[in-house]
């Protein structure tokens, strides 16, 4: 799948795996489907959704070092995040601040097209 369609459960789930949890799962069905995480076995699952709360997305700005802008004449966001394996900028566009920002992030960090494996497959 490309990383810049992913939408909702799935994009943040992909910024769940490149901030490093271990625990991560889609849960729900079609329009009711979430992101969830935990620390380890022993802690509850908690929802995480960075594309849709700017909470949570916000921080990853500046621990990213991301650049962000608004294009008016399309109303679309773009974020640039620098790639980490050759320095350059990939940059992920979105409807909202939040979506350009994760986007961004995950192809980043991950890279342009990315796969579920079997056990974190979304139902």
């Amino acid at each position: 799948m490309k990383a810049s369609e992913l939408t909702g459960a799935q994009l943040d789930y992909w910024v769940a795996r490149v901030l490093g949890d271990r625990h991560v799962r889609i849960v729900g069905e079609e329009e009711h489907e979430r992101c969830e995480t935990r620390f380890s076995d022993q802690w509850p699952w908690d929802r995480f959704m960075p594309s849709r709360a700017w909470m949570i997305s916000g921080p990853l700005v500046e621990r990213f070092k991301l650049s962000l802008d608004y294009r008016p004449t399309i109303n679309e966001w773009a974020a640039g995040c620098r790639r980490l394996d050759d320095g350059l900028i990939s940059t992920g566009f979105g409807e909202t601040a939040p979506i350009a920002v994760c986007r961004a992030i995950v192809i980043a960090c991950i890279g342009d097209d990315v796969q579920f494996d079997t056990e974190s497959a979304p139902a």
